[in-house]
């Protein structure tokens, strides 16, 4: 029971999710099969190292702007910004990554209210050594910069269990991580090698036409917003357009991609996949948010663009400019 305690306190202290509205089909475990699942994940074989969480969340507060709140700053963040700043703290920021991010949604009896959480795997790779490869192959090494300016650091994998309570959209309660070998970039992102260069997504997929993005922060983000790094403003914005949802999603699947800083220019484009819908004729959505920073801190320029696989017909995705038969 002693292992539960953080658990339990953050089930007696969820605030604003109600269980009707978690995806159908997520397990509804008691303490012990809760317990068991969570330590099935972080241990993953043996192979991820325990972090101490609570530490981790408080390092990455001094990086944020002090507040007066009596709530954390880190609070305001959701899980996925979260998961991927906390990442940058231990490990440093990279200049040129691709974060892979993959979500098992569970949720606790606790006699009352369940409380929702989430089993969240980050995978980051650090693509700046194959970028300044092709340029030293292209261009010659005399003409190409140094190491450290296309980013050191180890490709590496984190666990994080996350849940809900008053005053934090994001408690971290446990984390744990893994330092990849060397030939773990060919593990599949998006049904592609998470270590290529080019789009790491399904070739056949349909996407309807492209629009520049009007987007809006949430409230509980707005003022934190422009302090976050260009990236991270993408996973906020993401959650704040609805296409983004950890907890209370109506479907079953979620899946994350995020590529920095992988071309000549400066670039962030996150890659969404919700799958698993309830529906007979629309089965997931993509949603993809591609965007350069901008003068101002907050927003910068970005492009927004969906597509949508279908449960019935010939094609697995709508045609452009059409819908799922």
């Amino acid at each position: 029971m002693k292992k539960l305690r953080g658990v339990l306190i953050a089930a007696v202290l969820l605030s604003g999710v109600a269980a009707g509205a978690l995806a159908q089909g997520v397990p509804l475990l008691d303490a012990e099969e809760f317990e068991a699942r969570v330590d099935e994940f972080m241990e993953a074989g043996g192979a991820h190292e325990r972090a101490d969480a609570a530490s981790l969340s408080l390092e990455l507060e001094e990086e944020l702007p002090p507040t007066d709140s009596v709530f954390w700053q880190h609070g305001r963040l959701n899980p996925f910004a979260k998961a991927l700043m906390l990442i940058e703290v231990a490990d440093g920021p990279l200049e040129r990554f691709r974060a892979h991010f993959t979500v098992e949604r569970l949720q606790l009896d606790t006699g009352g209210s369940p409380l929702p959480a989430v089993l969240l795997q980050v995978d980051r790779y650090n693509l700046g050594p194959a970028i300044r490869e092709e340029l030293v192959e292209s261009v010659g090494e005399e003409n190409t910069g140094t190491p450290e300016e296309f980013g050191v650091g180890p490709d590496v994998s984190w666990r994080f269990l996350i849940s809900v309570v008053q005053g934090n959209s994001s408690d971290v309660q446990r984390a744990a991580r893994l330092e990849l070998s060397a030939d773990a970039g060919g593990a599949d992102c998006f049904g592609g090698p998470c270590d290529s260069l080019d789009s790491a997504l399904p070739e056949d997929i349909v996407w309807q036409e492209e629009a520049p993005a009007e987007l809006a922060p949430a409230e509980g983000i707005r003022e934190l917003l422009p302090d976050l790094p260009f990236h991270v403003q993408q996973l906020e914005l993401a959650e704040s357009a609805g296409w983004l949802d950890a907890f209370t999603a109506e479907h079953a699947g979620l899946e994350l991609g995020l590529d920095v800083n992988l071309g000549q220019d400066y670039m962030s484009r996150l890659t969404i996949h919700n799958s698993g819908f309830a529906d007979d004729s629309v089965g997931g959505s993509w949603h993809q948010l591609t965007g350069w920073p901008g003068p101002e801190a907050e927003g910068g320029e970005q492009y927004y663009r969906e597509a949508f696989e279908c449960q019935r017909g010939e094609d697995r995705f709508a045609p452009a400019g059409a819908f799922c038969p």
